[in-house]
């Protein structure tokens, strides 16, 4: 056997290394695909539901079902890889303490009303039609009692506005 030496080391060299980055690059380039267990059972992990209803100002009541992330898990979590949602149901984000927050739609395949909220239930900001799969920040614009996402354009169908009042909310003593 012949050892190579000079050039035509330096090629063979070159040529593993392109070899070893193509095969890489073609695994960054794949189309993800989720375990099913993370699209299709998803309503396992968050096992309280509640009833909530909105009020709006002209006196209309919708109802609608929302599950309720409790813990840091499942705010983390939140709508991450569902790839439906029902027209009226929704996820609740509640604070222990009202503060400032931030959400992004990273992982998340629908579009999204954010709804954020006072202690009171009262609507303080409407965040329409997040854009799914987005890194970008989505802040509340001063110190809220939760947040409750919806279905992207459900507040403009059901012409629900800041100043609307939601009832039934969930409260916790403490984020675990």
């Amino acid at each position: 056997m012949k050892s190579v030496s000079g050039k035509g080391a330096l090629w063979l060299i070159g040529l593993g290394i392109c070899l070893v980055l193509t095969g890489l690059w073609g695994g960054f380039s794949q189309k993800k695909s989720y375990p099913p267990e993370l699209s299709t059972d998803w309503v396992s992990l968050f096992p309280k539901q509640v009833s909530v209803t909105v009020q709006t100002a002209d006196k209309r009541v919708i109802g609608l079902t929302a599950f309720v992330a409790e813990t840091r898990t499942q705010q983390a979590r939140g709508l991450m890889f569902v790839p439906t949602l029902p027209e009226n149901q929704g996820m609740i984000f509640p604070n222990a303490i009202p503060r400032t927050v931030a959400f992004w739609m990273k992982n998340t395949l629908i579009p999204l009303d954010l709804i954020f909220y006072q202690s009171d239930g009262r609507i303080v900001q409407i965040y329409s039609m997040a854009q799914p799969l987005s890194e970008d920040l989505i802040f509340s614009t001063g110190v809220v009692a939760g947040v409750m996402e919806v279905n992207g354009g459900w507040c403009t169908r059901h012409r629900v506005q800041v100043g609307d009042l939601i009832q039934g909310l969930p409260s916790i003593k403490k984020v675990s």
